[in-house]
């Protein structure tokens, strides 16, 4: 099991696997997001996504890179701040994160 499965089921939230996206639906991200808290896992970064029969359609406007913070807690607090901006129902995030190098 992957770290994003991982969260997603101690968060209690589904994740959806399309290709090799592990996706999170909007709704889902900040309780997945408090699983990342809990574990001192550090966002490095979230893309956007709606789907579109089988296959998942990136949102361009729903990219955030967040490779420069080292400080998990701080990169939790703005991938928060980028999904209440950029996030809208029917969307789903891709997460990129880091278990290794996370720091709280």
């Amino acid at each position: 099991m992957g770290l994003a499965a991982a969260l997603a089921r101690q968060a209690g939230v589904d994740l959806r696997k399309v290709g090799a996206l592990r996706l999170i639906a909007f709704a889902d991200a900040q309780p997945f997001l408090d699983a990342c808290l809990v574990d001192a896992v550090r966002v490095i970064g979230v893309e956007g996504f709606f789907l579109k029969g089988d296959r998942a359609e990136p949102d361009m406007r729903a990219i955030a890179d967040f490779s420069g913070l080292t400080d998990s807690a701080e990169s939790i607090s703005e991938a928060r701040t980028f999904i209440n901006a950029a996030g809208r129902p029917g969307m789903l995030f891709d997460f990129t994160l880091s278990k290794e190098l996370a720091r709280s």
